[in-house]
């Protein structure tokens, strides 16, 4: 009958290249020798530090030359593959680490400590590290920065950057005119944009991406970072202010079948853009030596709509409801 780990002895070998795990019974008769850190974490992989789940299974926090390591055994001693990615995780925190010690907290979420050293004038210079684990050791996904600024063409590009990422889907880009978000269970909600992950990474992975149709005065976003199985979070808020000297006034609002546009120029020519609360364009035309204009958008299905109001020298986007 084959012999599991609880209650058993656990010891941790170290070579020059990889460790390996050695589990005993209570009379030092071996249950399970485990060995292969190398081919599952690259090269000088350290086993440092290990601790027992309530279900028996064993992490081990460690190191290699470069990275923190984390690594589950079943019950049975084998690589538990339902761990990270098929039974371990890496996670690279600059230069190089050292994962020293490892603990658990109540609700399952694996710590791992030791430190970051630094290569800095001809030597390398230790700093405390630490890294929160999920308890599929899944660390979640942490913005490194998110920020907004106006663009030379009236538009707002916001940049963001993630310290890693697993099992990411998309982020959408959410808009608000008074930093109040109500998401979009209900018509025409805060989404303006998606944008697909780059895929999992431990790595920093940067995004990019420009509103070319702002609201006049100031713009608030944040972003809704969505994971494969559907679970979210939200970034912090950030915004930017547009003001570019074109006013335009709609009426009525909300509209049934025309909308008056007043405001423009008469010596100027534009172009009106209608885009949906997605950002995708449903209706344009170019008009130029008025100063107003009626557009019949009977058609239009009912909604929340932006309306762009672009010339040679300045831009702007109001919002609209259409009944």
């Amino acid at each position: 009958m084959k012999k599991d780990i609880e209650n058993s002895d656990l010891s941790i070998f170290n070579s020059v290249i990889d460790y390996a795990i050695m589990i005993t019974d209570g009379d030092r008769n071996i249950i399970s020798w485990n060995r292969g850190a190398e081919k599952s974490f690259g090269y000088d992989v350290f086993g440092n530090s290990m601790v027992s789940q309530s279900d028996g299974k064993i992490i081990v926090g460690g190191n290699s030359y470069l990275n923190f390591i984390l690594t589950r055994l079943d019950k049975g001693g084998n690589i538990d593959s339902t761990f990270g990615q098929n039974g371990s995780t890496i996670t690279d925190m600059g230069d190089r680490e050292h994962g020293n010690t490892i603990s658990l907290q109540q609700d399952g979420k694996i710590i791992l400590a030791g430190k970051n050293e630094t290569f800095i004038h001809n030597d390398w210079y230790p700093n405390f590290a630490m890294a929160r684990y999920n308890t599929d050791a899944v660390m979640p996904l942490h913005f490194t920065y998110f920020n907004a600024s106006p663009t030379r063409n009236g538009g707002i590009t916001l940049n963001w950057q993630t310290a890693q990422e697993n099992n990411n889907a998309y982020f959408a880009v959410e808009r608000s005119g008074d930093s109040r978000f109500r998401g979009n269970d209900v018509s025409g909600g805060d989404e303006i944009k998606r944008i697909n992950s780059k895929g999992n990474s431990s790595q920093a992975q940067t995004y990019s991406y420009t509103d070319n149709t702002p609201l006049q005065g100031t713009n608030f976003y944040r972003l809704k970072q969505v994971d494969t199985d559907g679970k979210f979070s939200y970034s912090q808020i950030v915004s930017a202010t547009v003001q570019n000297g074109l006013s335009v006034i709609l009426y009525p609002n909300p509209v049934k079948d025309v909308l008056n546009i007043k405001g423009l120029d008469a010596m100027m020519s534009y172009e009106l853009l209608i885009m949906n609360a997605k950002g995708n364009s449903v209706a344009s035309t170019k008009i130029n030596n008025v100063s107003s204009y009626k557009w019949n958008l009977r058609s239009l299905s009912k909604g929340v709509y932006y309306l762009s109001v672009t010339s040679s020298n300045a831009k702007t986007s109001v919002k609209f409801v259409k009944e």
